[in-house]
Parts: C-alpha cells; sequence; structure tokens
C-alpha cells in the first residue's frame, strides 16, 4: 500500500465500501499515477489521530476543573498514631539481616535517610516501621488507624506516606510522632510527590461516584480524583485540580512543573505552582513519566488488530507533542484477559478481601479504566503494579519490558543489550521482575522468584546475583554497596553486595521529585 494514502480517504472508503481493494488515480505533473491499495481494516492511529484531535483534552480537562458543580473537599478528617512495638523480628546472615514484620503482605519500597531505614508494614498492615541500617536494630514503631501504606518520602524532619485506606500521614522521622494527616479517600494508590515544602497527591471524590447527575453530566472526560497540593509543615490545603483518574504510580517534578499520568492512560503537565494545566494529551501511557533533556520518556499501550503492544514513547516536555516511538512490544502483562487469569490475580483477590474489599475493588478505585489501559484490576495490584519506567545512560534508554530488559539507541533505534527473565510471565501476572533502577553505571532488579541481580549498563553483563528465595514486587533501595529488598512475604532483606562504587539509591523513584534522570 502506498504509505501517503491519506488516512481520512481509506476511513471514507471503508464506509461507504468496505474493506477490499481499491485502486487511486493521481494526477502529476500531467501523468495519470494508478496505485493499488489494499485495505485490510481500519489502520492503526498514531498518537495525534482522529480520536485524540476530536477531543481536545486540555479543553475538556479545564472545563470540568472550572464547573461550579464540582466540589472539592476541604475539611478531611485526622488520621491517628499510635506507638507500636515488635519483637523477634530480626535473623542476621553472613552478607545482611532479614527484618520479619507482623504482615505476611507485600512491603512497598522501602526509604533510606540518613542511617535509619523507613518501611510499611505490608499491604495488609496497619504499621509502619524504623530500623537502623546498620544492624537492623529498632528505633520505633507505630501503628496507624489505616492499612496499606505506600512508599514514602522524606522532607526535612517528616517522612510522608499514603496509606491504601484512606490517609496521607506526616510523621517526624526521629520519633515517629504524627504531625499532621488527612483522611482522603479510599483508596489511596500512589505514592506523594514533593518539592519546596509542598507535597501532591490524589484522592478519589466519593460525591463523583455516588451523585448520578455528575456520572451523566460529562460524556468525554470523566473527573474523578483531586489533585491536592498540602503545605508539607502543617498539610494546610494549598490548591486542588481534577484529574480523569487516580495517578500512575507517582507523578514527577521538573523544576516549576508536575508531569504525571493517570490510569486512563493521560499524561498532564502542570504547573506546581498554582496547579495550572499547562498540557494533557490522551495517549494511553502505561509508566509514570521520565524526563531527560527537555524530552518526556513514557510507555504506551500501542495494541495493533489482533495484539496488546507496549511502545517507548518520546515527547517534548513544553508542549507534549508527539516526536516518536519505538521498540513496539508484546504486552501480555499489560493485558486484562490475560491478567485476570494469573497467579497475581488470585493473590490480589485475596489481599484485597484481607483488607475489607469484599466484592472486588470498589469503583472508586478507577480499576475498570486501569485494566483496560493497565490490566490490573484489584487495589493490592494497582498499588503494586511495577510499570516499564524508563530511565537514561548516557543518551541511551534502558526498560524493562514484560521479561526482558532492553538497552536501546533511542536516536536509530538500535537494541544495544538485552537481558532476558526465564519466568512464566503469563502464568504468575504483572511484571517478572521489579523495576530496574539505575545506580551509577549499575542497574539493580529483583526476579520475582527473588533473585537479586546487578548489571553492568554500559553491555548488560550480570555483574552479581544472589538468590534470596523470597517472592518480590517492589523496587529495592541501596547505601554503601547494601540492598535492600521488599518481599511480598512481610520480610525485608538486606544483601550486602561489597561492591565498591554501587551509588546509594535511597527511596522510591531516587529522590522526592522522583526525577530519576
Amino acid at each position: 500500500m502506498k504509505k501517503n494514502i491519506n488516512l481520512i480517504l481509506i476511513l471514507l472508503l471503508i464506509f461507504l465500501f468496505g474493506i477490499g481493494t481499491y485502486y487511486i488515480l493521481e494526477v502529476n505533473n500531467k501523468e495519470v499515477i494508478i496505485t493499488e491499495v489494499e485495505i485490510t481494516g481500519i489502520p492503526e492511529l498514531p498518537i495525534d489521530s482522529v480520536f485524540s484531535k476530536t477531543i481536545d483534552f486540555k479543553s475538556e480537562v479545564i472545563k470540568f476543573n472550572k464547573d461550579t458543580v464540582l466540589k472539592f473537599e476541604s475539611n478531611f478528617k485526622k488520621g491517628h498514631v499510635k506507638q507500636g512495638s515488635l519483637d523477634g523480628y530480626l535473623t542476621k546472615n553472613a552478607d545482611g539481616y532479614t527484618i520479619k514484620l507482623k504482615s505476611i503482605t507485600p512491603i512497598t519500597t522501602p526509604i533510606i535517610v540518613e542511617d535509619n531505614l523507613y518501611v510499611s508494614g505490608g499491604f495488609g498492615s496497619k504499621s509502619y516501621f524504623c530500623f537502623k541500617i546498620q544492624d537492623g536494630s529498632l528505633v520505633w514503631a507505630i501503628d496507624l488507624d489505616d492499612d496499606g501504606p505506600s512508599s514514602a518520602i522524606v522532607v526535612d524532619s517528616l517522612i510522608v506516606f499514603n496509606t491504601e485506606s484512606c490517609t496521607i500521614f506526616a510523621v517526624d522521622r526521629f520519633t515517629g510522632e504524627m504531625v499532621w494527616s488527612h483522611w482522603l479517600g479510599d483508596p489511596l494508590l500512589s505514592v506523594p510527590v514533593a518539592s519546596e515544602n509542598r507535597i501532591y497527591t490524589a484522592y478519589p471524590s466519593l460525591r463523583v461516584y455516588t451523585d448520578t447527575t455528575l456520572t451523566t453530566h460529562y460524556k468525554k472526560i470523566k473527573p474523578s480524583h483531586p489533585f491536592i497540593c498540602l503545605d508539607a509543615s502543617n498539610g494546610s490545603i494549598i490548591w486542588q485540580k481534577w484529574l480523569d483518574g487516580d495517578i500512575l504510580k507517582t507523578p514527577i517534578i521538573v523544576d516549576s512543573n508536575i508531569y504525571l499520568t493517570t490510569f486512563p492512560g493521560t499524561l498532564y503537565k502542570l504547573d506546581k505552582t498554582t496547579g495550572d494545566i499547562i498540557a494533557c494529551s490522551s495517549l494511553k501511557a502505561t509508566s509514570p513519566p521520565s524526563f531527560f533533556e527537555n524530552q518526556i520518556l513514557v510507555t504506551r499501550r500501542s495494541d495493533d488488530s489482533t495484539e496488546v503492544k507496549e511502545t517507548i514513547a518520546i515527547l517534548d516536555a513544553k508542549s507534549l507533542g508527539f516526536i516518536k516511538e519505538f521498540e513496539k512490544t508484546e504486552a501480555p502483562y499489560l493485558d486484562y484477559s490475560v491478567q485476570k487469569k494469573s497467579r497475581l490475580k488470585t493473590k490480589s483477590d485475596s489481599l484485597d478481601l484481607g483488607n475489607g474489599f469484599y466484592g472486588g475493588a470498589p469503583a472508586t478505585s478507577g480499576w475498570e479504566l486501569a485494566s483496560a489501559n493497565i490490566g490490573q484490576s484489584n487495589v493490592a495490584s494497582l498499588q503494586l503494579f511495577q510499570p516499564s519506567l524508563v530511565s537514561v545512560y548516557k543518551s541511551n534508554v534502558i526498560c524493562l519490558m514484560g521479561d526482558v530488559i532492553k538497552c536501546i539507541d533511542p536516536l536509530n533505534e538500535k537494541e544495544l543489550w538485552n537481558y532476558k527473565f526465564d519466568i512464566d510471565q503469563i502464568t504468575e501476572g504483572g511484571s517478572v521482575a521489579s523495576t530496574p533502577i539505575i545506580a551509577g553505571n549499575k542497574l539493580i532488579t529483583i526476579t520475582l522468584k527473588g533473585e537479586l541481580l546487578i548489571l553492568d549498563c554500559d553491555n548488560g553483563e550480570i555483574l552479581f546475583r544472589k538468590e534470596t528465595n523470597k517472592s518480590v514486587r517492589s523496587s529495592p533501595v541501596v547505601k554503601d554497596g547494601i540492598v535492600f529488598i521488599p518481599t511480598t512475604t512481610g520480610e525485608l532483606v538486606s544483601v550486602n553486595t561489597n561492591i565498591i562504587g554501587l551509588e546509594d539509591y535511597p527511596m522510591f523513584m531516587k529522590n522526592a521529585e522522583h526525577n530519576i534522570n
């Protein structure tokens, strides 16, 4: 088929006559050129598609942000914190130690601040802990009135984290005492982000889901989650804006801007001071954005007629205009029809039930839109989702897509090296390994089966490997060559790699602004 045949003409032919073979006459310099065109179906559309042009996402988002019918919450209930305890939890071995927490449910990525290690008690836990890195001794333990603490961020003397149900907590990192908290909504599935003494997160609006006049009012894009900016010192509200879904993992902050993706796949750019919507694009994003040299890197759904697929997309950071996409990969890990039959689905059903979701994930989680985009449909699997986050190393991109870590030159789209995991991703469900982190010139990941791998970013060679025999679905953190691994069974495992020059990577997505590059 001639490549530059007009898309509108193809769609018109399909509408009038159906699929088949057509002959297009074109007059060029007094010559009549006849081109045979075989149309087998509606062609795959690029990001700037007919659908995207039909719906001006920025205008729609600004419109519902100005709608006086919608009301933000302004008075939130407080959470509660009391002193906790932990006994008989520590087991030491030749290259580290294992901390066994009270719950046997998945732990989110811990955080390291100076010589202390802070970690959630697990998805089914209402506890949060602080340990000494050197020997694993307990500094403090607190019991919350909500379960499922997320990964945390540090803001001066505060540790800040969400709980799945349903509160954001800011606690003193030295004592564990609560400084402030807000019961925002059920469930909270993302990790907060912070910059210049401000904290940003999203929460579900119960009114949007229960008010039938609102559910039918918006025909194209439905507001569901307020994005809230809080003063880190006291938790006071600075501003709120509406999004079309919960945030996929976390926002990132670059200079004066916030970039985030939502479960439905929309990419947003906001002013971090005012919350003004600068740009947004519906591109079926499947990862949080990352930033490099005035460009946004993100993975996205790019299905063809028969298979679910994922690509790496590059967009202009100023306008969110599409530049290119490449490395189209089969993506059963994003396919709901595959994921709903997996072991992860069965386990997530059980975890949700343990947290009180007796009829499955609530509508407020946004699971229906999420499952259509990233394949997951449980509160547990949405909070623990391991995306194909794009990292940059020496101007090359590194990304785990499915069961393969790939290093690619984005200019010529040439694969420089890859590492393939021997794990049945379809049976297991989700990602076969934790989202890789880049620490200096080394890549660190933990497989679903618990194998710690450290690769050379230059050539993909294995520098270190160790079996922990623990199931893992969250990224580790690193300090002074020691890797701290959160498991799905309520254990935190430390492994001293003795690798000199293994740079520190102290928290989820590296820092409080989550700007990994």
